[in-house]
């Protein structure tokens, strides 16, 4: 199971570094190709979790939020910024939906 899920985080890695090439990437993006490679509800938060370390350790994706159509991004390390997406996904009490929690761009 692990070989298949670490498959899953390296694809959705590629997919999120790609992505945020050209446009912002959100997590409800990895929490729905989460859904949809089969992970069950359960375990979705903590991959989700394993996916945003690997795309934010390096430094080449930053996370944020948007306030009147302006990125803010958050002055935190990779392990801060992990911390306060599992504390306000626990607070949401579900999955989180388009715009909530936070955004990734490129620097």
């Amino acid at each position: 199971m692990e070989r298949n899920v670490q498959a899953i985080i390296d694809e959705i890695v590629n997919s999120l570094r790609k992505e945020s090439d050209e446009d912002y990437c959100g997590l409800w993006q990895i929490e729905v190709q989460l859904r949809e490679a089969g992970i069950p509800s359960s375990n979705r938060q903590d991959i989700a979790l394993r996916i945003i370390r690997v795309i934010l350790e390096p430094g080449d994706i930053i996370p944020g939020q948007f306030d009147a159509g302006v990125f803010h991004p958050w002055s935190t390390s990779a392990d801060e910024a992990i911390a306060r997406i599992r504390r306000e996904w626990d607070c949401l009490g579900r999955m989180p939906d388009i715009g909530e929690i936070v955004w990734f761009m490129k620097p």
